[in-house]
């Protein structure tokens, strides 16, 4: 079912002449070992891998780099008086990871699923399609409540494990109504969570954001079926879904580099990971493995158990992805509290070949990748004070992991795309009395327009935030500990900005505990035009007449939307003709209409189709639209009724 080039992936491909070099993957951190076998494939089998696969010229990167800094500092024009639908989604999925049992015995519990309902009451229900013995789970959350599940007598039916094997473990939850989710390991050493990323999360192109930093190896002492292994877990959202997995290492049950599939059914799930031999080491891990699915699937990350090189702590890595097309090219990532020897990194996985890595606005990248290679930006050098964040920016669209925490304990949290995604509502709630930091990233204008609303006396201090370093002062970030008081355990508080979109993550533990990290605002925000054309009338008698098209072009997107442009294949640009005019900007779920007419000819049964193309910008992206009309070519029929 998956033929193609993207099956094809165990060649990294440098063009020369009229051939294409194919070299075997060879991965390790930061740059691609040089111990390369070429063999040589035709242009026809292989030139489709290439896509930006040519370095740019030094003045294009100059030119690029000025761009994008004008860019990001126009970019809270894109995020001004927005309007936003409540915060969450009203369905989610989640392939359950397998956590040691042996890791603070009893590892891997309590577990809970938290749900946090917004303006609305939500009947939540929890179920496991695939699991006929699961008897749902109903819960009512009145508004701006939350409800903690603990679903640890559960725990047997929700482990994705064994690896390398089909399973019916998949967690599905529906809601009446729009709530925020989180799935937490809360084990007082071993713990993290996984924000639920809803609609969001369903995809069918994922790499896999894994580390291969040695230092941060998995305790090697727990035998199986207990090992702490590094792994990725899919379940599928529809039944008869085929998958498609390419490791670059080896996993249980499949050797490196030579694709597999298998069928999943709704509900069911799948684990790849590695337990053979040196299963602790780093290197081991799937890092840059891809998933192809022909269905909707949602995929997460476990790192079981992880050492950090500043101490003797162990802690759980995990969190749900979101598919290749919801990524993007800038970053921000706020500084944790991570011992300052503790590695506190952002893990970089490249989804395209030839994609450059610059920090913090240099014009030499820091590094050049390959589809699922994989990069490690140290954040150790940071002052969480003075220069609390580093921006990071891609030449094409990139994964980008936070490792961070508290002491030598830390978590993961996939970081959201700032060029479009984030929230102008986000709903939280903490989880215990340990330390707990909000982690904010925002348009520099809007830093003066957040409220915090909830049981708690928590306030947002605009002098809490910093200028990113790279980013022409268009963002700041801020790192906010909040006590009990202003953020009391287990009540939902509610950050707004009246002003602009935003990122927000929570980091909750402790230096000798662990630490819970995620990120609650959205990732892939809805952007778009939805165009119709119309054409009055639709048949008119040869030789032809004059036809008037009406062109209605809607906001379908979650933002403001600027209409820049707008053609047609038969009069070009359709700016000042008709009632048609540019620019224009259009409100969340309103839309812009406009008229134009021109003579349509030809002959007896001639069909004529109008295409209308609209195209411009919203949260700083492009976005594009087209529609058709088609106008007949009748007969002439004559008043005495003979044609």
């Amino acid at each position: 079912m998956f033929s193609g080039p993207i099956f094809r992936l165990r060649y990294l491909l440098l063009r020369h002449s009229d051939t294409v070099i194919a070299a075997p993957c060879s991965f390790h951190e930061g740059w691609l070992s040089n111990a390369y076998a070429p063999e040589q494939r035709t242009t026809n089998e292989h030139i489709d891998l290439v896509e930006g696969a040519y370095a740019m010229s030094k003045w294009q990167i100059r030119f690029a780099n000025v761009a994008r800094r004008l860019l990001l500092a126009l970019a809270f024009l894109a995020y001004t008086s927005v309007g936003q639908a409540a915060p969450g989604f009203t369905e989610f999925w989640l392939a359950p990871p397998n956590v040691t049992f042996l890791n603070n015995v009893p590892g891997g519990e309590p577990i809970y699923l938290v749900t946090i309902a917004g303006d609305t009451a939500a009947t939540v229900t929890i179920d496991q399609p695939a699991n006929g013995a699961f008897t749902p789970i109903v819960q009512a959350i009145t508004p701006h409540t939350s409800v903690r599940t603990n679903l640890t007598a559960f725990k047997a039916a929700l482990k994705t494990t064994p690896t390398n094997t089909v399973l019916n473990s998949g967690l599905h939850i529906s809601s009446t109504a729009p709530v925020t989710a989180y799935y937490e390991i809360a084990n007082t050493d071993n713990t993290d969570m996984l924000t639920l990323k809803g609609a969001d999360a369903l995809g069918q192109e994922f790499y896999i954001p894994l580390h291969k930093h040695a230092p941060f190896f998995n305790e090697p002492s727990y035998a199986s079926p207990e090992q702490a292994i590094a792994s990725f877990d899919i379940v599928a959202s529809q039944n008869g879904t085929t998958v498609s997995i390419y490791s670059p290492v080896p996993v249980d049950g499949h050797p490196a580099l030579q694709q597999f599939s298998l069928t999943l059914n709704r509900g069911q799930t799948y684990s790849a990971g590695y337990s053979g031999s040196n299963w602790s080491v780093p290197a081991n891990h799937p890092s840059g493995a891809v998933v192809l699915a022909d269905k909707p699937v949602a995929v997460s990350i476990k790192d079981d158990s992880v050492h950090n090189p500043s101490g003797g702590c162990t802690n759980l890595q995990s969190d749900q992805l979101v598919p290749v097309g919801a990524l993007g090219m800038d970053y921000i990532a706020v500084k944790g509290a991570i011992n300052s020897n503790g590695d506190e990194s952002v893990v970089i996985i490249a989804t395209r070949n030839d994609t450059q890595i610059h920090l913090d606005g240099a014009a030499t990248p820091a590094a050049t990748l390959f589809a699922g290679e994989y990069y490690r930006v140290d954040m150790d050098y940071l002052a969480a004070s003075s220069d609390n964040a580093v921006y990071i920016h891609a030449t094409q669209p990139i994964y980008a992991a936070h490792i961070s925490g508290f002491g030598c304990e830390a978590g993961l949290a996939l970081l959201p795309r700032i060029d479009v995604g984030g929230s102008a509502d986000v709903d939280f709630v903490r989880d215990d009395a340990q330390s707990f930091f909000l982690m904010l990233v925002s348009p520099a204008a809007a830093v003066n327009a957040f409220t915090i609303t909830g049981a708690g006396t928590a306030t947002i201090d605009p002098g809490a935030f910093v200028t990113v370093p790279g980013t022409g002062n268009a963002w700041k970030a801020a790192r906010i500990a909040f006590d009990t008081t202003q953020a009391p355990v287990d009540t939902p508080m509610r950050v707004s900005n009246s002003a602009g979109f935003f990122a927000l993550g929570t980091l909750n533990g402790g230096a000798t505990t662990g630490a819970r990290y995620g990120y609650f605002s959205r990732f892939a925000d809805q952007i778009g035009f939805a165009l119709t054309v119309s054409a009055m009338p639709g048949a008119i008698a040869e030789p032809g007449g004059t036809v008037t098209f009406s062109v209605h072009v809607a906001n379908a997107g979650d933002a403001p939307a600027t209409l820049a442009a707008i053609g047609d294949n038969f009069l070009g640009d359709l700016d000042a003709r008709g009632t048609c005019s540019v620019p224009q900007t259009i409100a969340p779920a309103a839309a812009y209409d406009c008229g134009f007419a021109r003579v349509v000819s030809g002959s007896l049964g001639d069909i004529q189709t109008e295409t209308v193309t609209a195209s411009g910008t919203s949260l700083n992206a492009a976005i594009s639209a087209a529609g058709s009309a088609t106008v007949t070519i009748t007969d002439v029929i004559f008043a005495d009724g003979f044609e």
